[in-house]
């Protein structure tokens, strides 16, 4: 570490990753060196053992030009919540952290970053409810309501004790409401396993009502666990998809859950909207097993899909799934034991299945 500043006297990112039950360098030996790399501007700290509190962060923005910064929050006491003194970052453009989604809120209140565009956010150490969540979304969006464009949250309860399964709460309205505010927004995902409390729901209206009120959105990514069956719960329809072909002209990723593939009952009218032939969307990945039979045994879906979604034929090589689809990462982050591949169907579309 001591020889870093000399041999790479113009550095701009460095990354350490560290297991917590190995020995590394101590806090002197990582950040001493570190003050001599003036043009550093990426910095990635994939540590659990090594979080940084609100002092730690003032000292790295207050030497370096940090413009990216990867870290584990810490888990800040209760006297140091009310009034800290402001973390100032003019240069922040992203910012991706791991941790308590109350330690994450609480920072989040004091940190000034007028150039941040992205931030990524993943909990899986706190149990979590829809007010803790509901809070992180309406401080991300009262803090950066203008200059945000990209925004990911990936949550997760313990599941270490039974379900108890006694609210249905509303994805949209009740969780990500304040974030629908963000109009400049380009990139959504959310994912949410909650093996506890409560059940939640995601309807066509809030679809239409996401669709109304994000129109630049380029990727949509709505993940949450539903394996558990609530009385009046209804999968989405292919209206959802209606709704976005029509409202967001510029969407070319899409990530949700179960389709109802029956149209019988769909009453879609003839004047329902039709987005133009040049509608970007290549991706369609739907969480359902079923859905890859219900697409071949439905013609109407596909012609549907034509129509909306000219662009959706498969061209070309396979496209690069996100992160929440990759079988690594869902294994080891979500623990969802089912694997993902590509619909290798004789209609032949960017249509991702569960295995």
């Amino acid at each position: 570490m001591a020889l870093l500043p000399s041999c790479f006297p113009v550095l701009h990112t460095f990354v350490l990753v560290q297991d917590c039950s190995g020995a590394g360098p101590s806090e002197v030996q990582l950040y001493t060196p570190l003050k001599d790399m003036k043009c550093l501007r990426s910095l990635r700290i994939d540590s659990e053992c090594r979080r940084l509190d609100y002092d730690r962060l003032r000292q790295l923005f207050a030497t370096f030009p940090l413009e990216d910064l990867y870290f584990w929050v810490a888990n800040l006491p209760v006297d140091d919540l009310p009034c800290p003194r402001p973390i100032d970052a003019p240069q922040l453009q992203s910012l991706e952290s791991k941790g308590s989604v109350v330690d994450m809120t609480a920072l989040l209140s004091h940190l000034h970053a007028p150039a941040l565009t992205a931030f990524e956010f993943e909990d899986g150490s706190f149990e979590l409810t829809p007010d803790h969540m509901l809070h992180l979304c309406t401080v991300v969006s009262t803090r950066f309501p203008r200059t945000l464009k990209s925004l990911s949250l990936a949550l997760q309860t313990p599941s270490k004790t039974e379900l108890r399964v006694n609210a249905v709460v509303n994805l949209i309205r009740d969780i990500l409401h304040p974030v629908l505010n963000m109009k400049q927004l380009e990139r959504l995902s959310f994912v949410y396993l909650h093996y506890q409390v409560p059940i939640t729901a995601l309807m066509d209206e809030d679809i239409e009502l996401l669709a109304q009120k994000l129109p630049n959105l380029r990727f949509l990514e709505l993940f949450y666990d539903d394996d558990y069956i609530y009385d009046g719960w209804q999968p989405l329809t292919a209206m959802s998809l209606l709704y976005l072909a029509q409202r967001c002209p510029h969407l070319e990723e899409l990530h949700i859950q179960v389709i109802e593939t029956d149209l019988q009952d769909l009453v879609i009218p003839a004047s329902a909207p039709t987005p133009a032939n040049d509608h970007p969307l290549r991706m369609l990945a739907i969480r359902d097993l079923y859905f890859e039979d219900g697409l071949e045994e439905n013609d109407g879906l596909k012609q549907l899909l034509d129509r909306v979604f000219p662009n959706l034929r498969a061209t070309g090589p396979s496209p690069v799934l996100p992160k929440s689809l990759q079988v690594p990462e869902l294994c080891s982050r979500y623990f969802v034991s089912e694997s993902w591949e590509r619909c290798e169907a004789a209609y032949p579309r960017n249509v991702f299945v569960c295995a």
